[in-house]
């Protein structure tokens, strides 16, 4: 007897037992069916519809919670036998989300529903279909109603229009009125999913208003799903070209609603949908709002300047050139807020920002802001760096020296990521201030940084340096790498690391290899003898980077020999690496 016919054998005789044993089994239902043939399932078909008649039965969740694979596995076969045998435990099913406690009804209801895209037209009508329409119709019982909608969810996109103007619109304001707040919560997201199906004129005139009603629900969980729904209903505006984004600011034009904080969190969204001639066709409704929201201290609201500043960018690009003043209004107010979200955006979105401030006292008020920002909580002191650079090349020569000081300053910073952020802006500062003796030697200081993230995002702008540098500088990062090369394996791997990146900045294989010279390639390749096996896999992965980009890299002649003897290395787990790599390269 195999393994699988010992555990049909035992699965049978758990089901047969009760207790905890019959638990287990239904438990494991879902793992083993996989396994059965359809002669051993259907064995278990009397067993499974006699236990589903039995409502009074708890354990039968467990059944039904597992069910789903079998039913599955026979009706999606192309016996019509094992289709009839599978809508044996769906007839069930139905009987059982009408008349069952709640437990079982929500199981079954569960099970249904991934039941219901796969049944075909006289199976969905005969059964699932007229069960989910009784179900919503049964005003006695909010539960059932709250079931009846879930099925209707699933059942939407096998109902014609016609069936759902009739079907469901009618009914959904009543659902809406409820008193039960689960009901009111699926009535809400069913409306959202009609969003999307019905034409224009339903959306205006029967979802719209049912959305704006929910929105200002009593219950957070309602007006959230609702808020939801506006977005959505934003996006069918845009494309249709109708007014329908109208509702949106109904929800928001006052931070003293109850539904202000959930609405806020789609204001991201909602300007991206928009965009930029519609934000500026609706600035008297939308600007407002931003302002007020952004200097929200309203205890109730702690998320509104959050929520503005992650639209900041948005708000930048869109109303910079026409309303600056309010725009500045709006920084002012995030950069001074209590949220750190707030302060996170503005030290963002400053190098986009600062263009546009021209007026001398204008701009030196904001660097004041700025500068508040480099000294605040690490989160935002890291944002604010993240505009470092750009900030460097857009100020006076005054400025300029201030703010390379504080740049410096952030490369002793024990902090990691600090110092990372500023390895990722090295070569924006270069390109501001030139081919320094600092900007060298801070160079030379990061690709020697103790954390292995800073030394390899060093690599990567060094190469960006490299390429746009005089032949002095690039004798001086010769010299570096010397250095580097005679140091511990950590430094010898990022060498490897600067190739790939300058292959990875190059148009062609050509320019690449006259950029690094007879310098860099001997590197290169001698790392095949390394005696540290992590420097040989590193750089297994740099071959294999670079031609990826240029395949005729692989075919160079030491190049191809250093890949045959990276997959004839000694140690497995290099050799390893490299026949998967480069078995099939070197064979095309």
């Amino acid at each position: 007897m195999t393994n699988t016919e010992m555990e049909f054998k035992e699965f049978i005789e758990s089901i047969k037992s009760t207790g905890p044993k019959r638990k287990a089994a239904y438990k494991s239902l879902g793992e083993l069916t996989p396994k059965l043939s359809f002669e051993e399932i259907l064995e278990l078909i009397p067993l499974f519809h006699d236990s589903l008649g039995d409502s009074e039965n708890s354990q039968i969740v467990y059944l039904i919670q597992n069910l789903l694979p079998v039913i599955r596995k026979l009706y999606v076969s192309d016996t019509e036998e094992y289709r009839i045998q599978a809508m044996l435990l769906v007839a069930p099913l139905t009987e059982l989300v009408v008349n069952s406690p709640k437990a079982i009804k929500k199981a079954t209801v569960k099970c249904l529903k991934r039941v219901i895209p796969m049944l075909n037209e006289t199976d969905f009508r005969g059964y699932v279909y007229s069960v989910s329409k009784a179900l919503l119709m049964d005003d006695s019982d909010c539960q059932n109603q709250v079931f009846g909608l879930v099925l209707v969810d699933a059942m939407l996109p096998r109902l014609s229009e016609e069936e759902k103007i009739q079907l469901l619109l009618p009914k959904l304001p009543d659902l809406l009125m409820s008193k039960d707040l689960s009901l009111r919560k699926n009535t809400i997201k069913t409306y959202s999913l009609l969003s999307t199906q019905l034409p224009i004129e339903y959306i205006d005139g029967m979802i719209v208003p049912a959305i704006v009603c929910g929105a200002n629900d009593k219950d957070f969980i309602v007006r959230k799903k609702a808020s939801e729904c506006i977005t959505s209903i934003a996006e069918i505006a845009v494309d249709s070209k109708s007014n329908l984004i109208r509702p949106f600011f109904s929800l928001v034009q006052d931070a003293n609603k109850p539904n202000a904080i959930v609405s806020l969190k789609q204001i991201p969204h909602f300007l991206h949908i928009i965009g930029k001639k519609l934000a500026n066709q609706y600035s008297k409704e939308i600007l407002p709002i931003l302002v007020n929201l952004s200097s929200d201290t309203v205890r109730l609201f702690p998320d509104a300047p959050t929520s503005v500043g992650k639209s900041l960018v948005s708000i930048i690009n869109f109303y910079m050139e026409t309303k600056s003043e309010t725009v500045f209004t709006i920084v002012k107010n995030l950069a001074n807020s209590g949220a750190i979200g707030a302060r996170y955006s503005v030290g963002v979105c400053f190098q986009l920002f600062m263009p546009y401030v021209k007026a001398e006292d204008t701009r030196a008020f904001f660097l004041e802001l700025y500068d508040s920002l480099l000294k605040d909580e690490k989160v935002v002191q890291l944002a604010a760096i993240s505009s470092l650079a750009d900030v460097i090349g857009i100020v006076n020569p005054e400025y300029k020296e201030r703010y390379m000081k504080s740049f410096m300053s952030f490369m002793e910073d024990p902090f990691w990521r600090v110092r990372l952020q500023i390895a990722s802006s090295f070569s924006r500062v270069v390109q501001s201030v030139g081919e320094s003796v600092d900007v060298q030697t801070y160079l030379f200081k990061l690709l020697n940084d103790p954390m292995a993230a800073t030394r390899s995002k060093a690599a990567e702008v060094t190469a960006q340096v490299y390429m746009i540098s005089s032949k002095e500088f690039k004798q001086k990062v010769r010299n570096n790498f010397i250095v580097l090369s005679k140091r511990n394996y950590h430094r010898r791997k990022i060498i490897i690391e600067f190739i790939s990146w300058i292959f990875g900045e190059v148009k062609s294989m050509d320019e690449g290899l006259a950029i690094l010279d007879n310098f860099f390639m001997p590197f290169f390749l001698l790392c095949v003898d390394d005696p540290v096996p992590n420097v040989r896999i590193h750089l297994c992965h740099a071959i294999y980077l670079i031609s990826s980009k240029y395949p005729n890299f692989i075919q160079i002649s030491n190049v191809r020999d250093c890949c045959y003897q990276l997959m004839a290395d000694d140690e497995q787990d290099v050799s390893s690496i490299a026949k998967e790599l480069f078995e099939t390269q070197l064979k095309n």
